[in-house]
């Protein structure tokens, strides 16, 4: 996630990091975020067990649903369906190239239903 942190800021992007999937579900209860990287690969708690607790938590305060991208190197056939059934707006799957990045991300702010699939190449 270091190259994305660098891609996203020298894009101009403000970027917080999380270092497991447990602060990740902490940030989101005290601040506001546009946009939510999700590796789902990540220590004490993984991305698809965070997202799942995020979505629940919204939905019991009745908060807005962050956008939430999955970032995984797990292209393989029925795992964007896998990411989307546990709450995830996008998917990305790696390698990442910086325009394959930012294109998503761009996409995924301008719109409150992304579900897109991107191609990072």
């Amino acid at each position: 996630f270091d190259i994305l942190f660098r891609y996203l800021t020298s894009a101009g992007y403000s970027v917080d990091r999380a270092v497991n999937g447990v602060r990740a579900v902490e940030a989101l209860k005290s601040r506001r975020y546009d946009l939510v990287l999700m590796d789902l690969e990540m220590p004490e708690m993984d991305g698809l067990t965070a997202t799942k607790s995020i979505r629940a938590r919204e939905s019991r305060e009745g908060c807005r649903k962050v956008p939430i991208m999955a970032v995984t190197a797990h292209a393989v056939k029925g795992f964007r369906d896998l990411c989307l059934e546990a709450g995830c707006s996008g998917y990305l799957p790696k390698p990442i190239t910086k325009q394959g990045l930012l294109t998503a991300v761009g996409e995924a702010l301008q719109s409150d239903g992304f579900r897109a699939s991107r191609d990072s190449h």
